[in-house]
Parts: C-alpha cells; sequence; structure tokens
C-alpha cells in the first residue's frame, strides 16, 4: 500500500461504520509525526441528512392503512446513540368528508407485515384538499428510541409532549421508515404522502 496515492485505494462506498479504523498521522511535537489510528464512531458525530423527499408518494383511496411512500435507512447510518428528527407531509387530495392521517412505522422490510408504529399524525377532517406538515424527535441510546406516544393524534412534538414511548431502534440493521396514510372515514377518501426528511445527530 505503501507505493499507491490515496486516490489510487478502492472507495468504501458506505458511511463509516462504528468498528472502521481510520489512519491519521498525529504531531509528536517535535516537527515529526506518528501515524495512529481512530474508529468510525471517533468521528462521527455531527448532523448526518439521511434522506430529503419532495417526491410524491402512491396515492391511497377508500377506507384502509397502506404504504404511500417508504425510504431504506441504511445499517450504521446513525450510531447507537444519537438523535433523529423526522418530518413528513400528509396530503388529502380529494375533498371529501371524513377523516385522514398520514403515520409512520419502521420496519425491517419494505412492508407492514410486522411494522411498528412510531408516529401517528394529526386527523385531517377538512373538506378541502389539504396539507399537514407532521415533525417528531426520536431519542436514541444504546440502540432503543424513545418518542412522543403513538396514541398521541399531533402534527407535532413541539411544546408540552413529553417522550414517554420506547421502542427498538437498532441502528446496526437496515430500517425501512413507511409513510402511510390512513383513510378511515369515507370510501371515497383519497391521500398520500407528499415529502419526507431525515436528519440525525450522533452524540
Amino acid at each position: 500500500m505503501a507505493d499507491k496515492k490515496i486516490s489510487q485505494l478502492t472507495a468504501k462506498g458506505a458511511r463509516l461504520a462504528a468498528t472502521d479504523l481510520v489512519e491519521i498521522s498525529e504531531s509528536d511535537g517535535a516537527g515529526g509525526y506518528v501515524t495512529k489510528s481512530v474508529t468510525g464512531a471517533n468521528i462521527t458525530g455531527g448532523q448526518i441528512t439521511a434522506a430529503v423527499s419532495n417526491t410524491i408518494g402512491t396515492t391511497i383511496t377508500g377506507l384502509t392503512n397502506a404504504i404511500s411512500d417508504s425510504f431504506l435507512l441504511p445499517a450504521n447510518t446513525f450510531s447507537s446513540n444519537c438523535q433523529i428528527e423526522l418530518q413528513w407531509i400528509a396530503s388529502r387530495i380529494v375533498g371529501l368528508t371524513g377523516t385522514t392521517q398520514g403515520l409512520v412505522y419502521i420496519n425491517s422490510t419494505n412492508s407492514l407485515t410486522g411494522a411498528t408504529l412510531v408516529a401517528t399524525g394529526t386527523n385531517m377532517t377538512l373538506t378541502t384538499v389539504s396539507n399537514v406538515r407532521c415533525v417528531r424527535t426520536l431519542q436514541v441510546r444504546s440502540n432503543v428510541g424513545t418518542l412522543v406516544s403513538t396514541i398521541q393524534q399531533t402534527a407535532t412534538d413541539y411544546g408540552a409532549f413529553l417522550p414517554t414511548e420506547n421502542l427498538p431502534f437498532n441502528n446496526s440493521s437496515d430500517i425501512y421508515f413507511l409513510f402511510v396514510m390512513n383513510n378511515t372515514t369515507n370510501v371515497l377518501l383519497q391521500s398520500r404522502n407528499v415529502g419526507y426528511k431525515i436528519v440525525g445527530y450522533n452524540l
């Protein structure tokens, strides 16, 4: 490897994992340098924007709870101790009476089968076409996430809401975020997810 330039080395092709080793040169204080290593966990602090999308998801029609959009968070994108801010925009696209809401589930596959509900958006009851931006903050400590209770129907967790619900959030495996529209009271309802953003901060 001594005869290769950095530009000739094989690209890692993925984010640093906590167990990866990175070679550094540290000053010896006398004008020279000593070669040492740091792990991926030592240098992965700070903000990571894992996903931003304004792609219009699949339209969900009728009385159903179904995936409109989804995003794969690759393993080790964040550390096992991190803070994640999740935003999504639910859209009611047919102005009829009835209730719809945007939900978020996580799963190891791109499916609602066996999925875990992590966020319940506010009820959308207007008879006009409307959008609502929803926000949740997920605190992860040792691969356990804490956030506002999923029985709380609200657009955001800003204000007096306290994180009260714990769920497994093992970032060492792939995690699908499933953006689901839940049409509950009118067979003619149509809705879809029209955007999402996932930002994390390793601690």
